[in-house]
């Protein structure tokens, strides 16, 4: 499922299956860089590699699990990982 905010994109990705996947994709990407937001740690974690026109991401999901990826046009000023409050 993908959602544009004013300044990003947000993805909302899941494994529906009951085994571990290992997934690659290319998001649309923006100078701001990609973060992947731990829903269950509320940590924000900024992924390396960020181009410019695109983003490929590699991503390891347990079963049934979910992950957010957030890709901004604007780079934030916290450091990389965060905790939300």
């Amino acid at each position: 499922m993908k959602r544009r905010w004013r300044d990003a994109d947000v993805y909302l990705l899941f494994n529906e299956s009951d085994q571990p996947l290992d997934a690659t994709m290319t998001l649309s990407s923006a100078p701001g860089g990609t973060e992947i937001w731990d829903t269950q740690t509320a940590s924000i974690t900024s992924l390396a590699g960020t181009n410019r026109s695109r983003d490929e991401v590699t991503l390891q999901f347990s079963p049934h699990a979910a992950r957010v990826i957030v890709v901004r046009e604007k780079p934030q000023a916290h450091s990389s990982p965060t905790t939300l409050p």
